[in-house]
């Protein structure tokens, strides 16, 4: 009986034993497994994915002829997962000689086409509609997303929107969006291929175009009012990029841009050529926890750190353009065990204009959980950005739409801190994908502007408790249908919001970033 060694990742690398002499990998097989959906994948859920042969090979670095390598094949493992296309990995290896063996991936795919209710219903918001998802229908790792939704807050109206991806080949891609409602539309053209996507390459590039016409609200005022934007940005990029134990991917990329907007509502390097030179560092490693949020199951996560510089020149292309130099750094760190999970984020830029120190930003969040007792879950999530010197418009606020519970607008400023907690009892399993959460949860968070002392914020509290349920995670995505209702001692009122969030059971917490100007608002433009 052939010698056989077993290497079994479900999310989570295990390493090889130490060998004097690494064998030649003489075959390489690939076994396909399939999972049997639940019944009610029926409802949400229509057509077989595929994973052909050429993706597969956009991933895979081992081939037949390789000497085998511990930390490649960890790599390649890393890589499937991230695809997405994949519920389970599993690698074997049989020795068919002396110096030869056999690597026999088996990879079970995951359905990943999804029909799934659009919904957030809150004290001051509402909208329904509906989302389809068709992806890998080929097996190439294609994507089309489809979606429309009513929408009551501020009249917006009817929203629709599509997301396109289509692989072109090994190296290049084609992504395309769009998204239009009562008062906007903006839609982006992407064509080229992103630094340390393909093992096999060492340099990448491409150009983007974005576009957005029509008008946002100013929610600043104590009655928001409509403001006019037309803006359109280009970027070129050209990368090179090493993969070992740790990646490094060193990035030139021009981002030009030409805006009209009315007086009051300019943002930073408004009609301005920017230059951005930017070296960043990835490193991921899988893990396998305990899910955060179902007794009993499991899910992939994907820790390591990333750490970045991004150095900067800008050129005004017209008399509100912006003459001067840019400097940023960006670090984050993830660990993670059985018991436990703890990532970190800190970022900082600043610019100058005239030999003044423009834009200058802080960025900092923080996310993990702790087990308690069976099946008790402790868990945390926090973000927070400052500015200073920041002579531009920003609309920073806190509202049901990013998932504070105030009614809506609520305040806005230049800066945000937010900070939620969770005592989670994770359910177990009713039915095969089918799961609950129950949460206490306690949010607090402030907006203020700059110059304010920090002693006169006013920080604002919400207690409150949930229910989520659970559907798919394993042969099909998951989406999960959420009820909350919180109280707000400052406000003397009860709020309360049902919503649906999309989401597969992976998760990335490390990817590469191109250079680019901090300070971005972290809740969206309406």
């Amino acid at each position: 009986m052939p010698n056989r060694l077993t290497g079994a990742l479900v999310g989570c690398c295990l390493g090889l034993p130490p060998l004097l002499a690494q064998p030649r990998i003489a075959l390489l097989t690939v076994e396909y497994q399939q999972n049997a959906p639940p019944p009610w994948a029926v409802l949400c859920h229509c057509l077989p994915s595929e994973v052909s042969a050429e993706f597969l090979g956009r991933f895979l670095r081992l081939g037949e002829g390789d000497r085998l390598d511990s930390i490649a094949l960890r790599e390649d493992m890393l890589r499937l997962h991230a695809s997405g296309a994949l519920s389970r990995v599993r690698y074997q290896l049989d020795t068919l000689a002396a110096d030869a063996i056999e690597l026999r991936w088996q990879l079970v795919p995951r359905c990943r086409h999804v029909l799934a209710p659009e919904l957030l219903l809150g004290s001051s918001v509402r909208s329904l509609g509906v989302l389809l998802r068709i992806a890998s229908l080929w097996g190439a790792g294609e994507e089309l997303t489809l979606g429309v939704r009513s929408r009551r807050e501020l009249n917006l109206g009817t929203e629709a929107w599509f997301q396109l991806l289509f692989p072109l080949g090994e190296r290049f891609d084609l992504r395309a969006c769009a998204q239009a409602h009562r008062y906007r539309t903006a839609y982006s053209v992407w064509l080229g291929s992103l630094p340390l996507q393909s093992p096999f390459h060492h340099w990448s590039g491409g150009a983007a175009w974005e576009q957005t016409v029509g008008q946002l609200w100013d929610v600043r005022r104590p009655s928001p009012e409509l403001y006019a934007r037309r803006a359109g940005q280009l970027r070129l990029w050209l990368s090179w990029g090493m993969q070992r134990r740790d990646a490094l991917a060193v990035t030139l990329s021009s981002l030009m841009s030409s805006v009209r907007t009315d007086s009051g509502y300019r943002q930073p390097f408004d009609n301005t050529a920017l230059l951005l030179l930017g070296i960043g560092s990835l490193r991921q490693r899988p893990n396998r926890l305990p899910s955060p949020e179902i007794w009993g199951d499991s899910c992939s996560v994907t820790t390591g750190a990333w750490g970045a510089v991004t150095l900067g020149l800008s050129f005004p292309r017209t008399a509100e353009g912006e003459r001067g130099s840019y400097l940023a750094g960006e670090l984050e760190q993830s660990v993670a065990a059985q018991s436990f999970f703890l990532a970190g984020r800190i970022a900082a830029g600043n610019a100058f204009l005239r030999r003044q120190a423009r834009y200058t930003v802080l960025e900092t969040s923080v996310q993990g959980w702790v087990a308690l007792v069976p099946p008790l879950l402790l868990a945390w999530q926090g973000r927070h950005q400052n500015v200073w010197n920041w002579e531009a418009y920003r609309a920073e606020r806190l509202d049901v739409l990013t998932g504070f519970p105030l009614p809506f607008p609520g305040p806005a400023a230049d800066n945000l801190l937010e900070l939620r907690t969770e005592l989670r009892w994770r359910g177990s399993a009713l039915l095969p994908e089918l799961g609950w959460t129950a949460v206490l949860f306690s949010h607090f968070g402030a907006v203020w502007n700059q110059g304010t002392q920090l002693a006169r914020v006013r920080f604002l509290r919400a207690l409150g408790a949930g229910l989520w349920w659970h559907l798919g995670g394993q042969s099909t995505e998951r989406w999960s249908l959420r009820a909350e209702v919180a109280f707000i001692p400052s406000l003397s009122r009860l709020v309360s919001r049902l919503w649906v969030e999309l989401g597969g059971t992976e998760r990335r917490l490390h990817h590469y970033r191109f250079p680019r100007i901090l300070g971005a608002p972290l809740t969206p433009a309406l």
